[in-house]
């Protein structure tokens, strides 16, 4: 009963205000013949009846649920974050791994004027989709999604790596400890190799708090994969 509520409370028509702008979530049952499954289509208004759709939110094999949401104006741009969630059992390619209690997360990011907002696939990306991992054998947390609350992904939409991500400052990175190299931002990835202290990496993408990096050994070859930021200098 107290899931419904809080169900009924997200989906509720009037669900969040932004000075003159609100954020409301209907149910889409239209690509669906199980009355159980739906969609949720997004709409922004002005909170007087006029209103445009934003997007819709679906994800085969669960119905799409609000974690938070919330406006932030960010070089003079008023942006939309909104994180949905689903509950699956379809895990990544590590089978020592699962997500905790199901849950795998998104976030979204739009660039809003007025009631036009447009999905800003880069700032998407770089908080990117994800979950808290667990290990199968003792169920124990071996890896937290970085954004799994309003005030956690708060706090990065106003940290210096996100600001100087978006003003294209960072270009190089060095490496505090020895850390791995993954085939994808994740420990669930297939490892390729590793980076030891005082490494410089070119970053070339940021997603989740994982890295996308180029590495060049002293032979000359190129090593290129995704490492955990939080072991490098860009994420103290």
């Amino acid at each position: 009963m107290k899931y419904l509520l809080y169900l009924l409370f997200f989906i509720s028509m009037f669900s969040f205000a932004e000075s003159k702008h609100c954020i409301s979530f209907e149910k889409n049952f239209s690509d669906y013949k199980n009355s159980n499954m739906y969609d949720l289509d997004m709409y922004i208004s002005n909170c007087q009846g006029e209103r445009k759709k934003v997007d819709t939110f679906g994800y085969f094999g669960d119905t799409p649920k609000i974690n938070f949401y919330f406006f932030e104006k960010i070089n003079s741009i008023n942006r939309l974050f909104v994180s949905t969630y689903v509950y699956t059992n379809i895990y990544e390619e590590n089978p020592k791994y699962i997500y905790q209690n199901g849950k795998y997360n998104f976030i979204y990011a739009y660039d809003c004027k007025e009631l036009n907002c447009s999905e800003n696939k880069n700032i998407s990306n770089f908080f990117g989709n994800g979950a808290n991992l667990v290990d199968v054998k003792n169920y124990k947390v071996v890896s937290k999604y970085p954004y799994d609350s309003m005030v956690k992904l708060k706090e990065e939409v106003n940290s210096d790596l996100f600001k100087k991500w978006l003003s294209s400052q960072l270009k190089i990175g060095r490496i505090l400890k020895k850390t791995n190299i993954y085939q994808e931002n994740g420990i669930n990835s297939k490892k390729i190799g590793y980076l030891i202290h005082d490494d410089e990496f070119f970053i070339k993408d940021i997603s989740s708090r994982w890295i996308h990096i180029i590495y060049q050994r002293k032979n000359g070859k190129k090593i290129e994969g995704w490492i955990d930021c939080q072991d490098t200098n860009l994420c103290l």
